[in-house]
């Protein structure tokens, strides 16, 4: 399951964030997946999700040529 940007994936509120691994075998969890944990504010959720990627969202477009000259006279 993933979660975009902080939607939680019980109440599909956006108040889901990163949690701290509570135990030390959250800890171990975390280094062998790339799942992290979350937690939701409004309905008490805590879970492991993957989380969606800085950036992975929309294309960018290639730059485009600028005519300058006429600025410069």
């Amino acid at each position: 399951m993933t979660v975009h940007a902080n939607l939680c994936p019980v109440c599909k509120l956006t108040s889901a964030h990163r949690s701290k691994a509570r135990w030390f075998g959250e800890r171990l969890f975390k280094l062998v997946t790339s799942r992290r944990i979350f937690r939701c504010d409004s309905c008490g959720w805590r879970g492991w999700v993957i989380p969606m990627e800085q950036g992975a969202g929309l294309p960018v477009d290639p730059p485009v040529d600028v005519d300058l000259e006429k600025i410069d006279q």
